[in-house]
């Protein structure tokens, strides 16, 4: 609106402030004006009565001369435009001009009107011998009157009468009220022309505060390269080079805080972590990527709100409350569908150390607590492993160091049994040192030109005296003219003895294992069974170490669960793939493939 802006509250300002001085102004000039003219009157009456006294004094009580000086009274009273009386020492009228009126009816005793009194006192105080000047209402012209009386003294200076001149107040107020309206025409016209050059001079004013205005919203809506250019040299020139200052190092204030906010945000993202920031009112205010990822919430419309129902559900709020309370940051581990969720919360303090918020890192430690689960198991597997063998073989060796065993069959069944266990010991100590050292990547391959169908044939006949322990028949199919392998011989013999002799272990009796041998993209040795298979949820699992198949199908432990863990790393080592298939109940294939000489090439 118009009256909001600020030409106009300029412009009213400045016209205000005009009238009311130009007003005061006036009035000042028109009282001095009225008060100067009044009394150069009254002076000018004065002297003119005083005059008229020294005149009057030798005819005052002469009788025959006062019509004649009646006459002069009114001739005086047309040049000095006032009216006459001549009174004696006891204030009867001697002469008068013409226009003496009580009313309407010319008189000749003032006493003889009633409205007289304003005039009866001048009278009295002029005969008692005082220079007087009144102004008044008249009752004898029934007007406002300037009256001045002078006494008439005789040689004797004692007074002898009065001069009184009456002159109306309507001549000289005549005067002032022409100079006043010539004074408000001034003012009129000083208003009018000081409104449009006010106007003029507030546009000049408020044009650089409206292009700051303009600057300053264009600010707020995040634009801080405008600039007023405004080249003024005043307070407002420095306020416009201030407010482009301002804008300047704002716009690169916030260039930095967006940089640095970007890097923040980009390291949260990078956390494979998931990261939840929450208000002291527990409201969700910031969150990484790889929380859905954790939570497995990567496309849910409503996941937010699911997030903080899993929290509300495990209590994970309640431990927030708590560290917003204590300040003691605190760690809470929760299951979640199939995951083990570790929540590490840590309060968010400002300068002051005022707490105000809490933040929680979510690690996805499933992984851990389960290769914690297999150390575990692998110790005790361990233990086992070397406590069962090694009270074995101190139970055979006490038996013939006491000479409970004498007989030489008997002895020497004792002695191949503590053999048998000193070489399953051998094997074990032997499998982890192997583990160790392909794990430490201190492995060295030796490199030859190997003959696939030689090494399967080798293998199937070492392993055939285990296999007949339980009836179990091994079967080879390889084509003809498979290209020899690139690889170490012992390595690869030891790779495949383990999937045969995990083959023989988990078959029952009087089944078949079948090896076959035939070239695609690699040469692949496909070992099948009909033996107990391997749980489809188990499957991703048996490379790793130490793991190992619900024992509750086996009659007893077998292994430590290194040997797929040792056969996967020496696939590796050759560069080789490795694929198994397996149903629980009904068998397990192995499919190894290995990089072959292709054409005349060898190592």
């Amino acid at each position: 609106m118009l009256k909001d802006k600020i030409v106009y509250k300029l412009t009213i300002g400045y016209v205000i402030i005009a009238v009311i001085s130009l007003l005061i102004v006036g009035v000042f000039v028109i009282n001095i004006f009225r008060n100067n003219t009044f009394q150069n009157k009254q002076n000018s009456m004065l002297e003119r009565a005083r005059q008229i006294a020294s005149e009057t004094e030798s005819y005052i009580n002469n009788a025959d001369y006062r019509d004649e000086y009646s006459r002069l009274m009114s001739m005086i009273e047309s040049f000095i435009n006032s009216r006459v009386w001549i009174l004696d020492a006891n204030g009867n009228v001697l002469a008068k001009s013409k226009g003496a009126l009580c009313g309407d009816k010319e008189i000749d005793d003032p006493k003889e009107c009633p409205d007289s009194q304003f005039d009866i006192e001048i009278m009295k105080s002029t005969l008692n011998g005082n220079d007087i000047i009144r102004e008044g209402q008249s009752g004898y012209y029934n007007e406002p009157v300037l009256v001045v009386g002078a006494p008439i003294y005789n040689r004797l200076r004692n007074v002898n009468g009065a001069v009184l001149l009456y002159s109306p107040i309507t001549g000289i107020t005549s005067s002032i009220d022409e100079a006043f309206t010539f004074l408000i025409m001034i003012i009129v016209i000083t208003v009018i022309l000081f409104s449009i050059l006010s106007f003029y001079y507030s546009k000049l004013i408020s044009k650089p505060i409206n292009i700051m205005t303009a600057s300053a919203i264009e600010m707020t809506k995040g634009n801080y390269s405008v600039r007023t250019n405004i080249r003024q040299k005043d307070e407002i020139g420095q306020l416009s080079n201030s407010l482009d200052l301002l804008a300047s190092k704002l716009g690169y204030t916030i260039d930095q805080l967006f940089q640095e906010k970007n890097k923040v945000d980009n390291i949260i993202s990078s956390i494979s972590e998931g990261i939840l920031a929450f208000d002291r009112n527990l409201k969700l205010l910031n969150y990484n990527t790889a929380l859905w990822n954790v939570f497995e919430y990567l496309n849910t419309v409503d996941r937010e709100q699911l997030i903080m129902q899993m929290l509300l559900d495990r209590g994970i709020l309640d431990e927030f409350e708590s560290v917003l309370e204590t300040g003691n940051g605190s760690a809470i581990i929760v299951e979640w569908k199939n995951k083990v969720l570790k929540f590490t919360i840590s309060p968010v303090k400002n300068n002051h150390e005022e707490i105000i918020g809490v933040v929680s890192l979510i690690q996805d430690i499933s992984e851990s607590e389960r290769l914690e689960q297999m150390r575990k198991d692998f110790v005790a597997n361990v233990s086992h492993e070397f406590r069962t063998p090694l009270t074995l073989i101190r139970g055979s060796i006490e038996a013939l160091m006491d000479g409970a065993i004498s007989k030489p069959d008997d002895v020497k069944r004792y002695q191949t049994r503590i053999f048998e266990e000193a070489k399953g010991l051998e094997k074990l100590v032997g499998d982890l040192l192997n583990f160790s050292r392909l794990q430490s990547g201190k492995a060295i391959l030796e490199l030859d030109n190997i003959d696939i169908s030689d090494l399967i044939t080798s293998i199937s006949r070492s392993m055939q005296r285990i296999a007949k322990i339980k009836n179990i028949t091994i079967i080879t199919e390889v084509d003809q003219n498979i290209p020899a392998v690139i690889g170490d011989y012992d390595r690869l013999k030891q790779l495949f003895v383990i999937f045969l002799d995990n083959a023989i272990k988990f078959s029952p009796e009087n089944t078949e294992i079948q090896i076959a041998a035939y070239v695609k993209d690699y040469v692949y040795v496909k070992i099948s069974d009909n033996g107990y298979g391997i749980p489809k949820e188990d499957i991703p699992f048996v490379w790793e170490r130490f793991y190992k198949v619900d024992k509750s199908r086996m009659k007893s432990d077998i292994g430590i669960g290194l040997g797929l863990s040792i056969a996967k790393y020496l696939i590796d080592l050759h560069k080789g793939v490795v694929k198994l298939e397996s149903e629980l109940n009904k068998g397990t294939t192995i499919k190894v493939g290995l990089p072959y000489i292709h054409d005349a090439e060898s190592v």
